[in-house]
C-alpha cells in the first residue's frame, strides 16, 4: 500500500511538474530506434496541442533524473532558454525538429555531457549555438532546414564522436576547408542544396558511406576529395553547376558504390592507366532522373583535350 501511495504520489508531481502542469507524456517504453532505449525513460511532447506548444516545457523533467530521451519536435518553439535541459546527466537523444525556433541561448545544453543525438532540423536558425560543438559524446547532429549563413566560426572538429553530420538546405557559400578532417568517426555527410562554391577535404574521413553534395553552386570538383574509403559509398552530386570532374576524385570509390550525376558530366582521366582503373570499377551510376548512366560513354583522357567540343566548359586536367 505504500509503495502504491509513494507511485501515485510521483506520479502527480511528473504530471504537475515544477513550474506548472506538464503537457506531455512520460513513459518507461523508450524509443527503440534512438540513443537510450532501454536504459531509462522518455518524455514524449511530440505535436503537444496540435503543435501549440511554444516553450520548453522544463516542469515535466525538473524532477526525473533518468531521462534519456525528449521528443519535442512538430510544435511551435521559437526560443530555448538557458539551462533549459538542466539536471538531465543521462539524456542520450534530444529532438527539436520541425519547430520554429531562431535563438538559443548560451547554457540551454550545459550538463548534457551524455548526449548522443540531436536533431535541430526545420527550424530557423541563423547561426548555431556555440556551445553546440562542446557536445563532444554526440554522434549525430542534424542541423539541415535551417537559415545557417556561415560555419566559419562553428568548431565541428570538437565533436570526435560524430558519425553523421546533417547541414542539408541551409544558406551556406562556403565551409572551412579542414573542418572535417579529426572526425575519424564520420560516416554521413549531408551538405546538399546550400550555395557552395568548394568542399571541405574528405581524405581523412575514411569511414564514409554516404556523401551528399547535390544541389549546390560548384563550378569545379576537387580533383582528390576521398582517401582510402573502407566500404561502398553513395555519392551524390547532381545539380551542380560544374559540367566536368577529375577521374581521380571518383577513384577511391570502392566496387559497389552508387553514384549520381548529370546526364552531361564528362570524366577526365590523367592516362590510360587511370582510364583503365575506372573501366574496371563495379559502380552503379545513374542521373537525377533515376536512368542508369554507362561510365565509359562519357570517359575522355586529358592527353587529348583538343578533342573536346568547342561550349565553355572547365576541363579539370
Amino acid at each position: 500500500m505504500k509503495e502504491l501511495f509513494v507511485l501515485v504520489f510521483v506520479q502527480v508531481l511528473i504530471a504537475r511538474g515544477a513550474s506548472g502542469e506538464c503537457p506531455c507524456t512520460h513513459r518507461e517504453d523508450t524509443d527503440p530506434f534512438f540513443p537510450g532505449h532501454g536504459e531509462g525513460s522518455m518524455v514524449d511532447c511530440e505535436f503537444v496541442n496540435d503543435g501549440k506548444l511554444d516553450v520548453v516545457p522544463t516542469q515535466c523533467w525538473s524532477l526525473l533524473d533518468d531521462v534519456t530521451q525528449i521528443f519535442l519536435d512538430f510544435n511551435g518553439i521559437s526560443h530555448i532558454d538557458a539551462n533549459a535541459f538542466a539536471g538531465l546527466p543521462n539524456l542520450r537523444s534530444l529532438v527539436l525538429s520541425h519547430n520554429k525556433i531562431s535563438t538559443i541561448s548560451e547554457g540551454a545544453f550545459h550538463g548534457l555531457e551524455s548526449l548522443e543525438h540531436l536533431d535541430l532540423s526545420y527550424n530557423k536558425l541563423i547561426q548555431p549555438p556555440s556551445e553546440l560543438w562542446n557536445l563532444t559524446s554526440l554522434r549525430f547532429l542534424s542541423l539541415g532546414k535551417n537559415e545557417i549563413i556561415k560555419l566559419q566560426d562553428a568548431t565541428i572538429s570538437n565533436l570526435i564522436n560524430l558519425n553523421t553530420l546533417d547541414i542539408h538546405w541551409n544558406h551556406l557559400t562556403g565551409v572551412p576547408k579542414a573542418m572535417l578532417q579529426p572526425l575519424s568517426h564520420l560516416n554521413k555527410v549531408y551538405l546538399h542544396w546550400n550555395m557552395l562554391t568548394s568542399l571541405p577535404d574528405m581524405r581523412a574521413n575514411v569511414h564514409l558511406t554516404e556523401v551528399y553534395v547535390k544541389g549546390n553552386a560548384l563550378l569545379m570538383f576537387p580533383k582528390h576529395l576521398f582517401g582510402n574509403l573502407t566500404k561502398p559509398m553513395t555519392y551524390h552530386f547532381s545539380d551542380n553547376p560544374a559540367f566536368d570532374i577529375s577521374a581521380s576524385m571518383l577513384t577511391p570509390l570502392p566496387d559497389f558504390s552508387h553514384i549520381k550525376m548529370e546526364d552531361d558530366v564528362l570524366v577526365w582521366a590523367n592516362d590510360v592507366e587511370e582510364m583503365e582503373l575506372i573501366l574496371s570499377k563495379h559502380w552503379n551510376i545513374i542521373d537525377g532522373l533515376g536512368n542508369i548512366l554507362n561510365l565509359k560513354d562519357r570517359l575522355m583522357l586529358c592527353t587529348r583535350k583538343e578533342t573536346k567540343d568547342s561550349r565553355n566548359r572547365v576541363i579539370p586536367c
